[in-house]
């Protein structure tokens, strides 16, 4: 019975507690119960904290259990959603089985009914089963450039590949790819949140295609809540669902809320200048990242606007902590030039041609999408290779 993390939603202490004796006595082997219906945002950290397999809401009110139902059975296809209730009543189980519930369980909760749909199936659920892979821009401090790394890997992953990638500015306060670019989106990652229960219908109408690319910027930091913040994690669920790659420019300060967007990317690329100040703030972001428990590894230096004559690399690598995997050289002129048109950095100057190659390398080191989702619990994301240039 290992891997069947089971987690009770229930205000119901009553049917809880005659659940919890049932499990004990099945040696049910993970357990956890809350006692209030979560919102959909508190329902997204749930998720993310407990990784449950199964999910099992009892129907004391009915109405707002029949809508996280739904809720559930739409966002998290890779979760197991059951309903309980300490009374059986036909119309509501009916209305339960309707709104995505795959099992019903009532008085005299032989919990064995639910283990048989569970290993039945098992072959479908998962922690997570999303087609495509997600990497992470992650800059030491504002200015370094990992808007511009982040663009440009983007562009160059969907011209190498043909597949759909999807670009992310999470950066409530200066994101401004959209600008760069010289889009104007409609919509933004507020409207995402919005709609995390049905997502995966929506993206070709919230993201603002370009180069092959679809972005989707921030949302105005006065639009953003903390509910929105908790559905994080389905937004990237869906987004990985949806798209082969997924590409995250996020902010220099690693918030709390931006943990899952971390913790679920196969590569985190910390972008740094060759200044000291930057190296320090490197430093204070790689131990940031590491404790969220993911292994070194997964965070990969890229030194930008590197001129060659300040640090040594043995430097780099104690000024950080990690050696620098990748150089990109210092070429203003080409980057603003670039921006003031709209466009990328062409591979006419050192700077296109080594974000070119760095995107290659992404390509060619990543493993086929149908085999890049381990089965069971994740320790840590796999990591994209970026080999030195």
């Amino acid at each position: 019975m290992t891997g069947k993390r089971l987690l009770i939603i229930s205000p119901d202490t009553g049917l809880t507690s005659a659940l919890e004796q049932k499990l004990a006595a099945a040696s049910w082997p993970e357990v956890a119960v809350e006692h209030r219906y979560p919102s959909p945002g508190q329902m997204g950290r749930l998720v993310q904290e407990r990784r449950p397999s199964i999910v099992l809401i009892g129907l004391s009110d009915p109405d707002y259990a029949l809508r996280l139902i739904e809720d559930m059975h739409a966002t998290y296809p890779g979760i197991l959603v059951a309903a309980t209730h300490s009374i059986n009543v036909p119309d509501l189980i009916l209305s339960a089985i309707r709104s995505g519930a795959a099992e019903y369980l009532g008085p005299p909760f032989e919990v064995q009914y639910l283990e048989r749909v569970f290993e039945e199936n098992q072959d479908l659920l998962g922690p997570m089963k999303p087609k495509g892979r997600m990497i992470s821009i992650v800059p030491a401090a504002g200015g370094c450039g990992a808007s511009t790394v982040a663009v440009h890997l983007a562009a160059a992953i969907a011209r190498l590949t043909g597949q759909r990638v999807l670009l992310l500015d999470w950066d409530l306060h200066c994101g401004c790819l959209a600008f760069r670019l010289r889009l104007r989106p409609e919509f933004n990652l507020s409207d995402a949140m919005e709609r995390s229960g049905a997502l995966d219908e929506f993206w070709g109408k919230l993201v603002c295609p370009w180069k092959g690319v679809d972005l989707l910027p921030p949302a105005p930091p006065d639009r953003i809540t903390p509910e929105d913040m908790g559905r994080i994690p389905a937004v990237i669920t869906s987004a990985k669902r949806t798209y082969e790659w997924v590409v995250s420019d996020l902010p220099a300060a690693v918030y709390g809320g931006y943990e899952p967007v971390l913790t679920e990317s196969e590569g985190i690329f910390l972008v740094c200048t060759p200044d000291i100040v930057a190296l320090h703030l490197a430093r204070r972001r790689f131990e940031e990242i590491r404790r969220l428990g993911l292994v070194p590894d997964a965070v990969k230096l890229v030194l930008n606007r590197e001129a060659g004559v300040t640090f040594k690399p043995e430097d780099i690598k104690s000024l950080v902590g990690i050696p620098a995997a990748r150089t990109l050289p210092n070429d203003y002129r080409s980057v603003n030039g670039a921006w003031i048109e709209g466009r990328l950095v062409g591979e006419s100057c050192d700077l296109g041609r080594l974000l070119q190659k760095f995107a290659k390398d992404l390509v060619e080191s990543a493993e086929p999408a149908e085999k890049s989702v381990a089965k069971g619990w994740r320790p840590a994301p796999r990591v994209l290779e970026a080999p030195t240039a």
